[in-house]
């Protein structure tokens, strides 16, 4: 994805309009297909195909499979019955468990929003560096001091949880097994760790020349692409976003424009 990391957010917040708005279950399928076609253009490696799955499966099959079972509208078709509702006890209580087909394609629609914003997340991830994060961070927070104690903590967060995990298991190994008061043997060394890194790191910034009051560089400047991307992606998502706002409005009674009946009845239909 040769685009600017104000392209590839542009995008992802699209997505996450999309997935929210679109309801028809042929344009959640097309929404997902375009994000994989997205998420294929990083050309993912065999281990980032494995983490793709971990996320992407587990998603689908257990919103489809939950749905299916405690989905509550009608009507309903059944296809396999799991509690019958004359056995004793879970039959009484729960009326019986049933997997419905409704409930399955209801549950399909959920995960197909869930996975499309997924892959075009890990398609941004994947290609984005951390130059570029930390760039696009301190100019939407217009704050020199502020973005770089964002961009530490993010930075640290892995080692940081790298040494709580080799403090828990020292503490385990010690042949402690409950935590409680205990935990305070541990939050002590690990909050001092963390106040003499940032001691380290201010020290650093500090003899570096680095000024928290300093001029936030401007915006980048955005190629055709970028562009492109940017323009067609914001037009859709609005456009589509307030469409179902309008026609949302319209059906809990809150505004109706008689000009737009025949957009209602496609909306409601069709979107």
């Amino acid at each position: 994805m040769r685009l600017s990391f104000t392209a590839k957010l542009t995008l992802l917040a699209a997505f996450n309009i999309l997935a929210i708005a679109l309801d028809y279950l042929p344009n959640l399928i097309a929404l997902t297909v375009v994000a994989v076609v997205i998420w294929a253009v990083t050309r993912p490696s065999g281990v980032k195909l494995k983490l793709t799955a971990l996320v992407v499966i587990p998603s689908v099959w257990s919103v489809v499979i939950l749905q299916g079972l405690f989905y509550t509208e009608w009507p309903k078709t059944v296809i396999f019955t799991i509690i019958p509702p004359e056995t004793p006890v879970a039959g009484w209580l729960t009326g019986g468990v049933y997997l419905t087909y409704q409930g399955m394609l209801y549950g399909l629609r959920q995960s197909l929003r869930i996975i499309s914003v997924a892959f075009v997340g890990l398609a941004v991830v994947w290609t984005s560096t951390e130059r570029e994060i930390v760039a696009e961070l301190r100019r939407l927070l217009k704050n020199a001091a502020l973005s770089v104690g964002v961009t530490i903590s993010v930075r640290f967060f892995d080692i940081f949880t790298q040494d709580a995990r080799a403090s828990m298991v020292a503490y385990r190994t010690a042949g402690n097994r409950r935590l409680g008061v205990g935990m305070f043997r541990l939050i002590v060394p690990l909050a001092v760790q963390v106040l003499r890194r940032s001691y380290v790191v201010t020290l650093a910034l500090i003899t570096r020349g680095f000024n928290p009051r300093a001029r936030i560089s401007a915006a980048t400047r955005l190629g055709v692409l970028d562009l492109v991307v940017i323009t067609a992606s914001l037009a859709v998502a609005t456009t589509i976003g307030l469409l179902k706002l309008l026609t949302l409005l319209y059906i809990i009674d809150v505004l109706y424009i008689p000009q737009l009946r025949e957009l209602y009845w496609y909306v409601i239909n069709y979107v």
